[in-house]
């Protein structure tokens, strides 16, 4: 039971002291790439899609575990309680009920800075 509330725990106190923002350059990823990057302790996936840029974080809504990018089923699965969530963040299966979290992203020239508290320079 304790290996299951490590996981929990370790997430709430990251958010809490994550820093408020991140700034990464459009030209360290290609279009349609996928970043990850960290916020404090929560780690957050930067997509750059046709559609513009976005960023959600890459914790459970379960129980906080992380998730990871099924590539070969265009979803993210969590290993911890086989919860499902689709290209847009969107629970389709297991026990989480809210969806992934999105991160707010405002795009600044050249640079994109992600984060709680985003403000341009």
């Amino acid at each position: 039971m304790r290996t299951e509330s490590a996981p929990r725990e370790r997430a709430s106190r990251g958010a809490a002291s994550a820093p408020a923002t991140v700034r990464i350059t459009l030209s360290e990823f290609p279009e349609n790439g996928r970043k990850v990057l960290w916020l404090g302790d929560v780690p957050v996936e930067v997509r750059r899609g046709p559609d513009g840029i976005e960023a959600r974080s890459l914790l459970c809504t379960h129980f906080g575990c992380p998730v990871k990018w099924d590539e070969a089923n265009q979803r993210y699965a969590c290993p911890c309680h086989n919860g499902m969530f689709d290209a847009a963040g969107e629970v389709i299966g297991g026990p989480p009920l809210k969806p992934l979290r999105r991160v707010p992203v405002v795009r600044s020239g050249a640079e994109v800075l992600v984060g709680a508290e985003v403000s341009p320079r």
